[in-house]
């Protein structure tokens, strides 16, 4: 899961600062000179991007290409498996607020997952 999160944080940081450079486009061509800032733009949006989609392939990569590639659908495999919730439901046992939370989160996740997999947004996904 520390894999996970250290490529969802990743994908949500480039993304995040992608969208802000598009927001702000008229202040970087203020800040430079005109052919440098167009360069320097698009240089760093293309980068951005690029780390985006690299993020995004890792996670929905459903072949096995590295040991370390972090894979949705086995986190997928994982959480759907009633040992998870088992697992949670004992580890918190006193704690009822907490089950009902990661209880909706894993319905939620599945949820999602099989919705981008194969719902409505499979195209998305392919």
């Amino acid at each position: 899961m520390k894999t996970y999160l250290r490529e969802t944080n990743t994908l949500i940081d480039n993304w995040e600062l992608y969208e802000e450079f598009q927001k702000n486009i008229n202040l970087i061509n203020i800040s430079l000179p005109k052919t440098t800032a167009v360069h320097s733009f698009n240089t760093i949006q293309l980068s951005l991007s690029s780390m985006t989609w690299l993020s995004l392939m890792k996670l929905w990569d459903d072949k096995i290409k590295e040991k370390n590639n972090v894979r949705l659908a086995r986190i997928y495999t994982f959480i759907k498996d009633g040992r998870f919730k088992n697992f949670i439901t004992e580890k918190y046992s006193e704690y009822p607020d907490i089950i009902k939370i990661h209880i909706n989160k894993r319905k939620k996740f599945l949820s999602l997952y099989d919705e981008y997999t194969n719902g409505t947004s499979k195209n998305i996904y392919e």
